[in-house]
């Protein structure tokens, strides 16, 4: 068979007519009866007596490599390993243009033999994303349970990464219609305004409204808090004044069943594992200092998480005592780092403690979001002196946080090993 689908790939005398592929013009031999069979849309170009094309055919948007994996498909391999296996070496944009290629002339077994090529890829975010135009676009239905799972657990991650701004309007759309989330739906109305503004740089007649128009009927904006409305929606534009009025009266009478240019649902997307409680024991070796710093670093997997409380036990805060109030002093810094490394917000600061518990306990007014697929430094600093710590990575299955060692750069400064316990609320 391999040798057969060689033989008429590379001998002219077998060919009798040729395609004039991509914008190089690349001239590939075909044997036209075979070519025919697995696709009508072909036979129809070029056996049809009416409209059928004499000589070459010219296919200028498709690409050389494509149009040889659809030759091997048509020349016998359609029932072979072989042609997956091929698949499987092509990068994946080039079997997105298969895809495109088998779209488009009606060669549904290529079709789907390349939408297998991304079942054990997502992992890949690059891919990850084709995957899902794949689904979006072409009723990838065999892609589109993997790939909507990907998009509802880990949606903060899909949104910050760079191929998001990239992706069509029908994908976008397809994210926006998921009813559960992992995301709050400010932060998905914010991620859709950053998509149209990329969209609209190479515009001269750029119109936010209308760049969000068909996403817009999607996103929840009777979700958001009156003050997420105000700074994060009326400065847009994107709703008119007469728009905003009735938004405001809506939300106010509670009825949210007029037409709106945005979704009118109302049920929340959003559901975070909520724990009260943080836990985090210590077994370390004092640093040899009158200033203490521990850095401890998490990583969420999954499901965001919402904080209460964040509980150190068994520090020895002897170095922390001020004698001034007769209190300890501690000091806490919780960061946030993209998935570049990028460190983002801060979360709780200075704070004041008795001196009667070796515990160490930080309290919000609110609930402390803790998002999924992000890194999170937690930094302890008793006294004034800081001894920067790095830390080796391990990361969560699941919801676990499991405990992961640090090491601290100070001249005294040994192993820090942590501890990570959470509860369900």
């Amino acid at each position: 068979m391999a040798e057969s689908i060689k033989y008429l790939l590379e001998t002219k005398k077998a060919h009798d007519r040729h395609f004039i592929v991509g914008p190089n013009k690349v001239k590939i031999g075909v044997v036209t009866d075979l070519v025919v069979k697995c696709s009508d849309v072909l036979k129809a170009m070029l056996c049809d007596s009416e409209i059928r094309e004499r000589g070459d055919v010219l296919m200028p948007d498709h690409h050389p490599d494509t149009i040889i994996i659809f030759l091997k498909f048509a020349y016998g391999a359609a029932d072979s390993v072989t042609l997956s296996s091929d698949l499987r070496k092509w990068p994946a944009q080039t079997v997105l243009q298969v895809v495109d290629f088998a779209e488009k002339y009606n060669v549904a077994p290529l079709k789907q033999m390349a939408f297998n090529h991304f079942d054990h890829t997502l992992d890949n975010m690059n891919d990850f994303f084709l995957a899902l135009h794949c689904v979006a676009l072409y009723d990838a239905t065999s892609l589109e349970s993997a790939v909507l799972k990907v998009v509802q657990e880990k949606t903060q991650i899909v949104l910050e990464h760079a191929q998001f701004l990239l992706i069509d309007v029908e994908s976008l759309i397809l994210i926006l219609k998921q009813n559960v989330l992992n995301i709050t739906e400010v932060e998905l109305l914010k991620a859709c305004l950053t998509w149209a503004v990329h969209k609209g740089k190479s515009k001269k007649d750029f119109n936010l409204r209308l760049t969000l128009e068909k996403p817009l009927r999607y996103i929840r904006l009777y979700n958001l808090t009156s003050e997420e409305f105000l700074t994060e929606v009326v400065p847009t534009g994107i709703l008119t004044m007469q728009e905003i009025m009735n938004y405001s009266a809506a939300v106010k009478n509670k009825s949210f069943k007029g037409e709106v240019p945005f979704s009118n649902n109302i049920q929340k997307r959003f559901d975070p594992l909520v724990t009260e409680t943080l836990t985090i024991d210590n077994n370390f070796y004092s640093v040899k200092s009158q200033n203490k710093i521990y850095q401890y670093k998490l990583c969420i997997n999954n499901k965001n998480i919402k904080l209460k409380s964040l509980i150190f036990d068994e520090i020895d805060l002897d170095c922390a005592y001020n004698l001034h109030d007769n209190t300890r002093y501690v000091k806490i810094d919780v960061h946030k780092y993209d998935l570049n490394g990028t460190m983002g917000g801060m979360y709780w600061n200075n704070t004041f403690y008795n001196n009667n518990e070796d515990r160490v306990q930080f309290d919000q007014l609110s609930l402390i979001e803790l998002f999924a697929g992000h890194n999170y430094r937690f930094t302890i600093e008793m006294g004034h002196k800081l001894h920067r710590v790095f830390k080796s990575d391990r990361h969560c299955q699941g919801h676990k946080l499991e405990f992961g060692s640090f090491f601290c750069l100070s001249p005294n400064c040994e192993v820090l090993t942590t501890k990570v316990q959470y509860t369900y609320n």
